[in-house]
């Protein structure tokens, strides 16, 4: 069985590829190695690490967490998520591909629970029999100041912002505004698949509407330049919608992940953790 190779902290561990389960899926995994993902923490999952890869495909064989296994490497294609299901695991609505399963030591394991409380680790993913090259991060379509590898400036601007609640409240209202982002752009793609169309103007309005939150509430003006820009590609006529939504995913995605990297989501977890009376009575 074919196996691809993982590199945590210079912990090594791999994983067997179920290509016959999900060939579709699989193929167009080992046509983007190597890559490089920045590693989040579940948040409703349990033990679950995850990262954003450019790379689209169906669902294959779905499956609920109630039916994997430990260990279980997934891809969730509704945020183009690769996935690791490592240990125990809680209630979550979702349905992935069973892409493989991992063979890894107790050293890698420890890891991959420290990322728990230190997000954005870097995952390396390679495969080690085809021939060497180099990451490339995906290339956008437009013309974006997004980055695969570092922080954009405006995102980091809002982040050093001080003051009432800041910068707390833009970083978590723009955390949950660009998954409803996600959602909105993923779903827009499955209706271009389905050959479903929608009319420009309310293309228009939802979009200049999701800018405006992110960019005019939030403060991420270049991110929310670049949402007018995809508006642009998905209405001028002269491009491919389902090439631009899929190239849309890919963004949206790595946007929500570099703010999802600044919330320290356990300490907000112990924080809601604090006896009931500071809930107030109404």
């Amino acid at each position: 069985m074919k196996t691809i190779h993982l590199k945590l902290n210079d912990k090594i561990a791999y994983f067997e590829l179920f290509e016959k389960e999900a060939p579709i899926t699989c193929q167009r995994l080992l046509d983007i190695l190597p890559q490089k993902i920045d590693i989040h923490y579940a948040k409703f999952a349990g033990q679950e690490i995850f990262g954003v890869l450019p790379m689209m495909a169906p669902i294959e064989g779905g499956k609920s967490l109630n039916e994997i296994d430990q260990g279980c490497v997934a891809f969730y294609p509704d945020r183009a998520f690769f996935c690791i299901y490592y240990g125990a695991l809680q209630d979550e609505e979702v349905s992935i591909t069973v892409i493989g399963q991992l063979r890894a030591d107790p050293d890698f394991i420890g890891e991959m629970e420290k990322c728990r409380f230190r997000q954005g680790d870097i995952l390396e993913i390679y495969d080690p029999d085809a021939a060497s090259r180099a990451y490339e991060p995906h290339k956008f379509l437009i013309d974006t100041k997004m980055s695969w590898t570092k922080l954009p400036d405006d995102i980091r601007h809002v982040f050093e912002k001080r003051g009432i609640a800041l910068p707390g409240g833009p970083i978590i209202y723009s955390d949950g505004e660009s998954r409803k982002l996600a959602d909105l752009v993923y779903t827009m793609y499955l209706s271009a698949l389905n050959g479903e169309e929608y009319g420009k103007d309310f293309i228009a309005r939802l979009l200049d509407y999701c800018a405006f939150k992110i960019g005019g509430w939030c403060g991420m003006t270049d991110c929310a330049e670049d949402v007018l820009r995809y508006k642009e590609l998905l209405l001028d006529g002269r491009h491919d919608p389902k090439e631009v939504l899929v190239d849309f995913v890919y963004w949206v995605n790595r946007m929500s992940m570099w703010i999802d990297l600044l919330i320290p989501w356990e300490d907000v977890t112990e924080l809601m953790r604090r006896p009931n009376d500071i809930v107030p009575n109404f």
